[in-house]
């Protein structure tokens, strides 16, 4: 499977221009989270994309079929932050600074064609997950964030622990973009299951 896995500038539009568009079609359209009527352009934007480190996941079109990003909370305040009176995650704040995964979708478009090919989803997603979760690992490290939170369905949180990921849940469930809960994950921790994934597959580019 040739998927290239970066970070993405903002400097490159076109690229950005995509993930926005992705995000658009995933939240808006996919998962009806969000309003049509908030979002005219067709792209989904919000308030912490500026502070945000972009990843994109693209085929050998050079098209966005995959994203998600990080914000690191010595920059801005989280989403996490801003739910955390629901949330209740009491030690989270020991932990700054600390960073939040977001926005991890993938195109559905992309995905069927694993359904007619009969080939397991797991089996797809797990090498651009895997890449994407090495990529935001190491600006961690550079950023010196040891610990990064997340707000997941069950399922994404199962897949996850499936593959050796293993996140931790630490809050209460709420109604945020469907039914989430937060987990937390160990920059150090998750590094060891991501440098074991990669020794036994060798199917992926990561720049």
């Amino acid at each position: 499977m040739d998927i290239i896995c970066k970070k993405i500038q903002p400097s490159d539009t076109d690229l950005m221009d995509q993930i926005h568009r992705l995000r658009y079609q995933v939240y808006v359209h996919e998962r009806k989270f969000l309003s049509v009527q908030e979002y005219p352009d067709g792209k989904e934007k919000d308030v912490f994309d500026a502070e945000s480190i972009h990843f994109a996941a693209m085929n050998r079109l050079n098209e966005v079929i995959g994203t998600v990003r990080l914000i690191p909370s010595a920059r801005t305040p989280t989403q996490i932050d801003l739910y955390n009176h629901k949330l209740q995650i009491n030690e989270m704040h020991t932990l700054f600074p600390y960073a939040e995964i977001s926005r991890f979708c993938i195109s559905k478009d992309y995905l069927r064609r694993f359904v007619r090919m009969q080939t397991s989803l797991e089996n797809y997603l797990n090498p651009i997950t895997f890449a994407f979760y090495k990529a935001m690992w190491e600006e961690c490290e550079e950023a010196q964030i040891e610990t990064v939170f997340a707000l997941m369905e069950d399922s994404l949180a199962n897949l996850l622990e499936r593959s050796g990921l293993r996140p931790e849940c630490v809050g209460k469930a709420v109604d945020l973009y469907g039914t989430v809960r937060p987990y937390k994950m160990v920059v150090r921790e998750q590094k060891k299951a991501i440098l074991r994934y990669y020794r036994k597959r060798e199917n992926y580019s990561l720049v």
